[in-house]
């Protein structure tokens, strides 16, 4: 099945994993910052995820920069992606893949598997949940968080974190498939995070 494309029949103990990436941009020559997957068997959370924020090596479009809110002070501090490459692409091996725009996801992914000389998701399985969207509330808008308002949900800010997305859409995709979506999964921080270093205090002047 092409990437993007919504698959129309779901096998009784059939593994997905919910994407979600945020990214430097949309161009081609952009890269990923943050990943998030949330693995599902029988439309319901296994407890398998992953949380990662990246090193990009090359600065954030100021549009990326306020939807994901990571400063390339932050991000040049973490991990390059090529650190986690594998262990990314084996968990994603074999599962059907899920996301709200996932064609997006997958051609990030893409990009950082070839630079990472592992083979790509080109012929594996994707759902698309904004085509179930659109073929569940035709002529409506399927943007995420419109979509998230049908049916009771929405993110805990305005900032698009990598693995409340893959949450989130994880609900959307129980509901549109199932009727009803489970309780979102907690949070999951990025697990290779380095913290920013504490900024320490000016010394008060001292009176005379």
């Amino acid at each position: 099945m092409v990437p993007g494309m919504s698959a129309s029949i779901q096998q009784a103990g059939e593994r997905l994993v919910v994407i979600d990436t945020e990214t430097t941009g949309i161009a081609a020559a952009d890269r990923v910052v943050a990943f998030a997957g949330i693995e599902l068997v029988d439309g319901r959370a296994t407890g398998r995820a992953m949380s990662l924020v990246f090193n990009p090596g090359r600065p954030c479009h100021w549009a990326a920069r306020r939807a994901h809110g990571l400063s390339d002070d932050y991000l040049a501090l973490q991990p390059g992606f090529a650190a986690h490459a594998a262990e990314i692409r084996g968990f994603l091996r074999g599962a059907v893949l899920v996301g709200h725009n996932v064609g997006f996801d997958i051609r990030m992914l893409n990009g950082e598997f070839r630079l990472a000389a592992l083979e790509g998701l080109d012929g594996q399985p994707a759902i698309c949940t904004v085509a179930l969207c659109r073929r569940h509330y035709p002529g409506e808008k399927a943007g995420l968080d419109l979509a998230l308002q049908r049916i009771g949900l929405g993110r805990s800010t305005a900032v698009h974190g990598a693995f409340e997305d893959a949450a989130l859409t994880a609900a959307l995709y129980q509901h549109l498939r199932h009727g009803a979506a489970e309780a979102v999964v907690p949070l999951l921080p990025p697990t290779n995070e380095v913290a920013m270093p504490a900024r320490r205090r000016r010394p008060a002047p001292v009176s005379a």
